[in-house]
């Protein structure tokens, strides 16, 4: 039952599972949502949350706090998809080389960066140049810093917008222009 339909584990009663790990790795292959099921023990293993975490980073919404702060699991999701910083503990978002691999994944994970990294240069042109629309999560001191509107005007634009030529020195007014034009132009749906 449980190879057809995750779901089934609700039937299984808990010394069986804890029994047979690998009826455990069949249901999480179907979904992380069969966390929600596990008997205590279980649950609290390691290496059944960072397996569900390796299936879907989304588990990481519903594995116990103290995996959220653990390296392996941390970064297995990260690596998968930027917006799993979010789900971390609060002591990751501080953490410059996870944070710089959830931002070239989804820029606009930047808005769960901690305050010191949406100030950090690399952290932010990593962000602007994989989405510009993360310029809205840009500390005010470098949302008209000309090399980061640049790298959000040159990923919104495929790099050819009409003030991306070799060179080229923008005026104050150009710089806030082109914040302006991408401020506008990035929608969050």
């Amino acid at each position: 039952a449980l190879t057809n339909d995750w779901r089934a584990i609700r039937l299984m009663e808990a010394p069986l599972l804890e029994c047979h790990p690998e009826l455990v790795e069949v249901v999480l292959k179907q979904s992380w949502k069969a966390l929600r099921y596990l008997p205590e023990g279980l649950l609290r293993r390691k290496e059944v949350a960072l397996y569900a975490v390796l299936q879907d980073w989304l588990a990481l919404s519903a594995v116990p706090s103290e995996f959220k702060n653990d390296p392996d699991i941390a970064w297995a999701a990260v690596h998968q998809n930027g917006k799993a910083l979010m789900y971390l503990d609060e002591s990751w978002r501080n953490h410059k080389a996870l944070v710089l691999q959830a931002v070239q994944n989804d820029g606009r994970s930047l808005w769960n960066a901690s305050e010191t990294l949406r100030t950090d240069r690399d952290c932010v042109l990593a962000a602007v140049r994989q989405d510009f629309s993360a310029l809205h999560f840009v500390a005010p001191e470098l949302s008209l810093d000309a090399e980061v509107l640049l790298a959000a005007a040159s990923s919104r634009a495929g790099g050819r917008h009409c003030l991306l030529r070799p060179g080229k020195k923008l005026t104050d007014e150009e710089l806030l222009a082109l914040r302006s034009e991408l401020f506008d132009s990035a929608s969050f749906s």
